[in-house]
């Protein structure tokens, strides 16, 4: 006798048939009215009330993520960028001297990419109100416009997936505004590729805001959700990419200042020995404002090549001694130099130039004497340097 014989008949509730189920979890009469059924609970997950309009729409997003419908999302877009296209600014609030000092004290800070893209956005519109420089970085938005009202600024490198682009822009909780303006930059943020202006009324679900290239994912309807949102066509890309390429010159500002060094990296008496470097030999190309601090070696050279600078203080020992640990993962310089300074770090007492190929020979921590084979002191004149107005940021 078979097992379901022992089940009564049910009433399938998706299509109204009469079935004997074979087993006790078995509540429709076949696997498509399960399926039906399961899609139909998604429906009525994904069926919203619009707060605007009061009016049910279907969530047709990836995501499920909309807060609005998609009429109430545009209505009134069209007319916003209008009045984009025909606005040209009267005045210019902040000289250019205030954005690029503002730029460069953070050269090398995390938070530099996205005061990046608020100057981008002060030279598109130069008459609005900064809010970070006239009120504070914790300000719940970042400019006031007189179209667009409170705009928050975002800028972002993309992310590739199955052949397209996306760009997604993290959003804060405490962020109070009208319109998110987002840059979406290449990689590396070297140009500006899109630009979008996005309502602040669909941004209230989800951490992130993804705005995708609409060009190389045209057939995916889901994708281009933010694509009418999209307002790349009202400025001049070229244009704005130069103005981006001038901003990503300027070198910070602690570069020739230990004022300012001293408070950002405690090892401030490595970058006044690279400074020493710097004033006996001119002709070196700093690594440092060309590559950033994470470059494998200090300076560019004609005659020496790639060099990395490394500062100590004479000790009770009668010599100065160069921890090996600070050394080993810059393998790429072919010459070290070595300044020697007092314990008060305010003359230069010896110089050594050592070969990288002897130092990568050596095991444990590198102890010069005074007037080795590697000193070079004589070759220099030491009156010309002034240590003391180094430290005090004259250069």
């Amino acid at each position: 006798m078979k097992k379901s014989s022992y089940y009564v008949e049910l009433v399938c509730p998706q299509c109204g048939k009469t079935f004997k189920p074979k087993h006790s979890k078995q509540f429709r009469c076949s696997f498509e009215c399960s399926k039906l059924a399961i899609k139909n609970l998604q429906n009525q997950k994904r069926q919203k009330h619009c707060p605007r309009c009061n009016q049910e729409f279907y969530d047709d997003s990836c995501k499920n993520s909309r807060y609005l419908c998609p009429k109430c999302e545009i209505r009134g877009f069209d007319s916003l960028v209008l009045n984009l296209r025909n606005y040209h600014s009267e005045s210019q609030r902040y000289s250019e001297e205030i954005l690029l000092q503002c730029l460069s004290e953070i050269r090398k800070n995390e938070k530099f990419f996205g005061r990046l893209g608020e100057t981008l956005f002060l030279y598109l519109y130069p008459d609005s109100r900064d809010m970070n420089l006239e009120e504070s970085n914790l300000f719940p938005y970042d400019f006031e416009h007189v179209i667009l009202g409170r705009v928050d600024v975002k800028v972002c490198q993309p992310t590739e997936r199955l052949g397209s682009r996306s760009w997604a822009f993290q959003k804060h909780d405490k962020k109070d505004c009208d319109y998110l303006f987002c840059f979406g930059c290449s990689f590396g943020f070297k140009t500006i590729e899109k630009i979008w202006l996005i309502p602040r009324d669909i941004l209230f679900a989800g951490a992130k805001c993804i705005c995708y290239d609409s060009v190389t994912v045209c057939g995916d309807k889901r994708l281009l959700r933010y694509a009418s949102f999209e307002v790349t066509h009202l400025y001049d890309l070229l244009a704005l990419n130069l103005y981006l390429g001038k901003l990503l010159k300027v070198q910070p500002k602690w570069a020739y200042d230990l004022t300012k060094l001293t408070s950002m990296i405690p090892l401030w008496k490595g970058r006044l020995g690279e400074l020493i470097f710097l004033k006996l030999h001119p002709q070196a190309k700093d690594m440092l404002i060309a590559s950033g601090i994470d470059s494998p070696y200090d300076f560019e050279d004609s005659v020496f090549g790639k060099v990395d600078v490394k500062t100590s203080a004479y000790n009770n020992e009668g010599c100065f001694t160069f921890k090996r640990k600070e050394l080993k993962y810059r393998e790429m310089a072919e010459n070290y130099f070595f300044v020697g300074l007092d314990r008060s770090y305010t003359k230069i007492l010896f110089l050594f130039l050592i070969p990288g190929e002897v130092v990568r020979s050596l095991i444990g921590n590198l102890r010069l004497v005074p007037k080795c084979s590697y000193d070079v002191t004589p070759q220099y004149d030491l009156s010309k340097v002034d240590i003391m107005a180094i430290r005090n940021g004259k250069w």
